[in-house]
């Protein structure tokens, strides 16, 4: 499915029975996150590390493997750590935009009561938690658009190109004649691992290029036209 389904947290639930009805497997996967964010916060990183979640390219129900690379680059964390720090930054958005009375100081008590979060690291925790509850609102509204935008079909999570040169032989195969460019195209999607290639002449490279700066010129006419006319 490319729509990633969001955390549902009721509402109505006290945030320590909210916590007690999350998966065992995930609760695991919520300690190491939070161990995750817990030194990413140290760092001053604490703003990057919201962002990852809200950024367009973390949407659908897959992280591409590109973007993960670039999210363990950027903030100097093991690739193999970006799924457990999406998954767990991911949980605490959803709860805060869900539980819209719940505050920072009762989220970690809870955390630190049920094991999620290491006592030792509250503080620190809290400083990016209070983070989350400051952008509750924008945050809301982000994660809304990403999950419209995602909906129906495949996201496109990356389009990568290089340019090979292919010779041109002789009739006898002892020599090149001439060559020619060709660009090899790849698109990466959130649904599967099973990336589209294909190749372009230049003349196509510049059609594509054409009909981009179109799209784009539309998109951009779309977004002021809907600034003006969406119920505040």
């Amino acid at each position: 499915m490319p729509e990633e389904a969001p955390l549902y947290i009721n509402p109505s639930l006290p945030i320590r029975e909210a916590f007690s009805s999350l998966p065992a497997g995930f609760k695991n996967f919520l300690k190491s996150g939070f161990a995750i964010v817990a030194a990413l916060t140290e760092k001053g990183k604490t703003a990057d590390v919201l962002n990852v979640v809200l950024d367009e390219d973390s949407s659908g129900a897959g992280l591409s493997r590109t973007a993960g690379k670039e999210i363990s680059t950027n903030l100097g964390i093991n690739a193999d750590d970006v799924p457990e720090l999406i998954a767990t930054v991911t949980f605490c958005v959803s709860i805060f935009i869900q539980q819209a009375t719940l505050s920072a100081a009762e989220f970690v008590s809870a955390g630190v009561e049920m094991g999620f979060i290491d006592s030792k690291q509250q503080t620190t925790i809290k400083r990016f938690i209070d983070f989350v509850v400051e952008n509750r609102a924008s945050s809301s509204e982000i994660t809304e658009r990403k999950r419209l935008t995602a909906r129906l079909l495949p996201m496109l999570t990356r389009f990568s190109t290089v340019v090979d040169i292919r010779p041109g032989f002789t009739d006898d195969e002892t020599s090149v004649k001439f060559s020619v460019p060709v660009v090899i195209a790849r698109i990466e999607n959130d649904s599967t691992t099973d990336d589209l290639w294909m190749q372009m002449s230049k003349r196509q490279v510049e059609r594509l290029i054409i009909d981009l700066q179109e799209v784009l010129r539309k998109v951009e006419i779309a977004e002021k036209w809907s600034r003006g006319n969406t119920a505040s």
